[in-house]
């Protein structure tokens, strides 16, 4: 290296990539030496365990008790296959538990208050319409009997004029059988009787002989009559020219009224 006068040494200014490469003092022994002694320290053997431990669950020191203060970023590393650390919490599972079990009761509540509620919603809503419909019913009752009153009285008549032509006596028929079987000579004054058939007839004759034919004569119709007989025949005034009276008793068969 150059020097000045006063034998201290000068300082070269060069940059490093323009001066003069020196290898007078350069150690080839030394070079190896210090190369085989690096490869023996990475060639670390194999068997060596390194832990993890995480320092952020160690408590931390600030340096007053003598202790340095270890750095919460930096943490050991344990590559031994399955040894990961499990930590189970049970007071924060259980209070997990209980407000998820809390959280279900409240939901069946209010699904079982709603589904109640809308039930007897609903039941209300058929309550009323069933007492709508009952008092709309009542109402045309009411307005039918109004209606039914009149007709029903015509009914009632119906039924009694029924009745008086189902009794009804067809005295036609009466009459017919009077007259074919009355004798020329033979009158008819009154009449009196039911719908039984039994009749009494108020009768004259021209004399005696005419009230026993006459009676002869009623009896021999057996289709119609029941019964006949006379009474009560006596002489118009004591005189026998003036004729007789009597009373015919008859008793007609039903059938004859209908037919």
């Amino acid at each position: 290296m150059p020097s000045n006068s006063n034998n201290q040494p000068v300082k070269n200014s060069k940059p490093w990539y323009k001066k003069s490469l020196d290898l007078s003092n350069f150690n080839l022994a030394k070079f190896f030496h210090s190369g085989l002694r690096k490869n023996k320290s990475k060639a670390a053997p194999s068997g060596v365990k390194k832990h993890i431990k995480d320092i952020r669950s160690k408590p931390m020191s600030d340096g007053t008790d003598g202790i340095g203060v270890e750095n919460p970023d930096v943490l050991d590393i344990d590559l031994i296959k399955d040894e990961v650390p499990v930590i189970f919490d049970k007071k924060k599972n259980l209070y997990t538990l209980g407000a998820f079990a809390l959280l279900s009761l409240f939901l069946v509540f209010e699904i079982y208050f709603f589904l109640y509620s809308w039930e007897r919603q609903e039941i209300r809503k058929k309550a009323v319409a069933l007492q709508e419909e009952a008092t709309r019913l009542d109402q045309e009752i009411t307005f039918f009997k109004a209606q039914a009153a009149p007709a029903t009285e015509f009914k009632n008549k119906i039924n009694n004029a029924s009745q008086i032509f189902n009794s009804h006596i067809y005295w036609t028929n009466f009459l017919a059988f009077l007259e074919k079987n009355t004798l020329a000579d033979v009158y008819y004054s009154g009449l009196s009787g039911n719908i039984s058939g039994t009749y009494l007839l108020h009768s004259w004759a021209k004399d005696f002989r005419a009230v026993s034919y006459q009676l002869t004569t009623i009896l021999k119709d057996t289709a119609h009559t029941a019964k006949a007989e006379t009474g009560n025949a006596k002489v118009v005034g004591g005189d026998p020219s003036l004729g007789a009276t009597f009373d015919l008793g008859l008793s007609i068969k039903p059938s004859i009224f209908t037919e």
